[in-house]
This record gives C-alpha cells, structure tokens and sequence, in this order.
C-alpha cells in the first residue's frame, strides 16, 4: 500500500495548474503576448485608419483663374474676354465601392494651365485615396490599374470643390475618365466618363 500511495502522490505533484506556478513565469507568458498584441493592434490601425469612416474633410478651392492680366485684356470688339476658365468635358461621378457624388470637369485658364475640377462633390473619407485621370471607362473603373492612367495627387478632401492640375504634356484625347482610386487597399471609390 504504500508504494500505491506514493504513486498517487506523485501524480499529484506533476499536475499543478496554472494558478500554482510563480507569478514571475505567468508574467513571462503574458507580457510578450500583450506586446505583440499591441504592435498588431497599432499597424491594424495605420493600415485601415476606421476614423477616417467617421471624419470629413471639406475643402471649397475656387475656379482656377489664370493670370490677372487675362481678365482684364479685351477681346477683339473691344469688350472684355471671358475671365472664366472654359470647360473642355464634364461628366458626373458614380459610385463604386464607396457612395460618391458630384461633377467633373476638365477645365482650361486663359493661360493654358488645364486642371480636373470637382463641384458639388461627396465621398467616403479614406486612406491613400488617390485622383487618377484613366483610359479605362467609368463603370470598369476596377481594372483602371490595368489601363493608362495618370496620378493627379492624393484627394484633398471627401466633401467640396476642388482643383487638380492636369500635366501640360498630357493627351486629353487619350483619357476618358477620372477614378478616386484607394491605391492602400486597391479599390475605386467612384469614377466618372470626361
């Protein structure tokens, strides 16, 4: 009997829970675990950025005008030349994998400085929205990056006019729409035929 005994002690003795180890070993499990739980937490919240879902940025930029001296030259009868920018194409934005509204316009200044112009715009606020001017059709804005496509800058801002300079070298004739294009996650947000 006491050898049975002994047996049983001894199981006994190798199955202790956790709660009978040290606190200094239970404290080297869990410190590293909460570690890497917070660094993944923190790119988790780089990468995806969730307030900028809850957050707008309203930007009101106005026409672009071009030199002061073209407003105020005459035309040939002698009446002053148009002072606005003339408008080249325009179209009106749909949305994709984000609500989106508003018109686009391919305006043109007195000095030749053409420039993208959204009016009456709104969207989904989000990370690395980027304004492309493509040769993909609005409605295939998903394969834009497949296509030709020019970056005109990041968005400015998801709600509001504003103003996006066109490269002077730039073909017109060789593009035939404009996509906000997430270059973070791959994704149009909405686009619209010029």
């Amino acid at each position: 009997m006491s050898v049975e005994a002994e047996v049983g002690s001894s199981d006994r003795e190798t199955a202790t829970s956790e709660s009978d180890k040290p606190v200094w070993r239970r404290k080297r499990v869990i410190i590293p675990v909460l570690v890497v739980g917070a660094a993944v937490l923190a790119v988790a919240m780089y990468l995806f950025q969730p307030w900028a879902l809850f957050t707008n940025v309203e930007v009101d930029e106005a026409i672009p005008a071009g030199p002061a001296a073209a407003s105020a030259s005459t035309g040939p009868s002698g009446a002053p030349a148009s002072s606005g920018p003339e408008t080249l194409a325009s179209g009106t934005f749909i949305s994709l994998d984000h609500p989106t509204a508003g018109d686009v316009k391919i305006i043109e200044t007195a000095n030749g400085d053409r420039f993208v112009r959204f009016e009456n715009f709104e969207t989904d606020n989000g990370p690395d929205v980027k304004v492309w001017i493509t040769n993909t059709s609005a409605k295939d804005a998903a394969a834009a990056r497949d296509g030709s496509w020019v970056n005109l800058g990041d968005m400015k801002g998801n709600i509001g006019s504003q103003n996006y300079k066109l490269p002077a070298d730039l073909n017109l004739d060789d593009y035939t729409s404009v996509v906000l294009w997430c270059d973070r996650f791959s994704v149009p947000f909405g686009a619209a035929e010029i």
